[in-house]
């Protein structure tokens, strides 16, 4: 495995965990699913509970999706806020700082190793 492709696997982790937040929307969810098209959201209802909402839909007054496979209806007036995941970039940039360290850091021990051949330098 080249230097590249061990510095990739050891990357690509960091930067596929670390990139997306839930964001609050400001506009309805009409308005938002309209614009947007997302697959999924997070709904929460007006009792503060969160609902991952798939393939989301307004139909009327309702706002319908699938959660676990079963097909839900929840009445817009039961929705007080829908999220959708959106680019972080403080969490990105701390994947790719601390990605970066791990790499040189291991990069460093390798080095030492080979070396000092394993005995004190």
């Amino acid at each position: 495995m080249t230097v590249r492709r061990l510095i990739a696997c050891i990357l690509l982790p960091c930067y596929l965990v670390a990139c997306t937040s839930w964001k609050t929307q400001e506009a309805s969810p009409q308005q938002v699913l309209e614009d947007e098209q997302p697959d999924k959201v997070q709904v929460t209802l007006a009792d503060g509970s969160q609902v991952l909402l798939e393939h989301p839909a307004v139909t009327g007054d309702t706002l319908t999706g699938s959660v676990d496979g079963e097909q839900r209806s929840i009445p817009l007036a039961n929705v007080s806020a829908l999220e959708l995941r959106e680019g972080d970039a403080v969490k990105t940039t701390l994947a790719i700082v601390g990605g970066v360290v791990l790499v040189g850091g291991l990069f460093l021990a390798v080095a030492a190793i080979i070396v000092c051949g394993g005995g004190d330098c």
